[in-house]
């Protein structure tokens, strides 16, 4: 996984910060319905890139996260990023590893152990953590199972503001 480009422009006027990731996911299992209809309860791992400015980090580099969550409907992985009335997802896990920089490669890795219900999150090879899920499974996923996927978000606000990260992704493997 690499980030090509990437620019924004901060909305210094909103307490809501921009943020952008790259993210390699995978819906685990469904704990809330044997015969799931939404994304209510789905078990989600994510893997990412991320550029968060409230961390703290210079523009040209990208903290690598990782995140395990309860759904609620919608799945939103940022509690300022749920609408008035929406119900907040549970994170069962979350942990930054350091950073990489703009145009460096990276190969990430998640790997699902569903009998014993382990996830483990590995950069380059490296094991970098893993976690037993702590919900029961009632049902598969209402999604599926692994996606790629690029996720920008720009909170409203009074002067233009913007994101765009363009991310590349090569000799995926999925576990």
């Amino acid at each position: 996984m690499e980030i090509q480009n990437f620019s924004f422009t901060p909305c210094e006027d909103n307490k809501e910060p921009i943020f952008a990731r790259t993210t390699i996911s995978m819906y685990l299992f469904n704990s809330k319905s044997s015969e799931p209809s939404s994304g209510l309860g789905e078990v989600m791992v994510v893997m990412a890139l991320a550029f968060e400015p409230e961390v703290g980090i210079p523009i040209d580099r990208f903290v690598v996260k990782v995140v395990a969550i309860e759904c609620a409907a919608p799945c939103y992985l940022k509690p300022s990023h749920i609408p008035d009335g929406a119900q907040p997802s549970k994170v069962l896990f979350e942990k930054n590893f350091g950073t990489i920089a703009l145009h460096e490669k990276v190969h990430l890795g998640l790997r699902w152990h569903s009998k014993i219900k382990k996830v483990e999150y590995f950069q380059d090879g490296k094991l970098l953590a893993d976690f037993i899920i702590p919900v029961e499974k009632k049902g598969d996923s209402f999604f599926g199972t692994s996606q790629l996927d690029i996720g920008e978000f720009v909170p409203s606000c009074a002067k233009p503001s913007s994101v765009k990260m363009v991310s590349s992704f090569d000799n995926v493997e999925v576990y």
